[in-house]
């Protein structure tokens, strides 16, 4: 992806934000990968992109994060990616490279999973670096806290592994934010409200959370039928 250069002087930049880390400064929200390896079934990225992944290089990352704060004055970023964290590898050393840089930014993401944030926190460095690049926040798609629920939408996660990351970055001064859906084909009252329970339980446990709940959509749905 690396010979794909964006136009940013076809827009005034500076007249648009992204996100709200520093209130009336410019943001921008950007894509540093295509595609994601796994196959939840409620996700339009599967049928799109097979299971397939494709980011930019650390190095073509930071070039258009300088490019961005020379030019246009944004230090605060948004990675909007379905799943950055598809090459575990080129996000630690994204990070390192944002710690090694000593730049004043500020970053989010919504494409991150819990077992990969679990194996970040396994990792010191990595957290450190997580910390110095400017990360603000995490979002991580939960969807449902239903066993049953989790499997049938092949989601390859469990409720055990999302208790586990919200306790371990309860020690962060990183704001969490988790994803719920409810409307799944024979999803029961019984287990939605196992769900809407889960995030009460997350709301009680770490200070920095934001919970967020959308349904199923039509599309979706008709993929569940065929």
């Amino acid at each position: 992806m690396n010979f794909l250069k964006i136009p940013y002087h076809l827009v005034n930049l500076r007249d648009y934000t992204a996100v709200g880390f520093r209130q009336g400064k410019p943001s921008i929200s950007i894509v540093t990968s295509r595609g994601c390896q796994f196959r939840c079934t409620f996700c339009s990225m599967v049928p799109l992109y097979h299971q397939s992944w494709r980011g930019y290089s650390v190095d073509r990352l930071m070039e258009d994060l300088v490019e961005l704060e020379s030019k246009y004055g944004i230090k605060d970023f948004f990675f909007n990616d379905d799943l950055i964290i598809g090459d575990f590898k080129r996000f630690t050393e994204f990070l390192e490279a944002l710690a090694k840089s000593g730049r004043d930014y500020n970053l989010g993401t919504p494409g991150m999973r819990g077992d990969a944030v679990l194996r970040l926190t396994k990792d010191e460095k990595a957290m450190d670096n997580l910390i110095k690049s400017g990360c603000k926040n995490l979002d991580i798609g939960v969807e449902s806290g239903s066993p049953r629920i989790l499997k049938i939408i092949k989601k390859d996660t469990t409720v055990d592994v999302i208790r586990r990351v919200n306790q371990k970055m309860s020690k962060y001064p990183v704001i969490m934010k988790y994803n719920f859906m409810g409307g799944f084909p024979t999803e029961t009252e019984e287990e939605f409200l196992d769900t809407m329970s889960l995030g009460e339980y997350y709301k009680k446990k770490i200070n920095m959370l934001l919970l967020r709940f959308t349904s199923l959509h039509q599309f979706q749905i008709l993929r569940y039928l065929h």
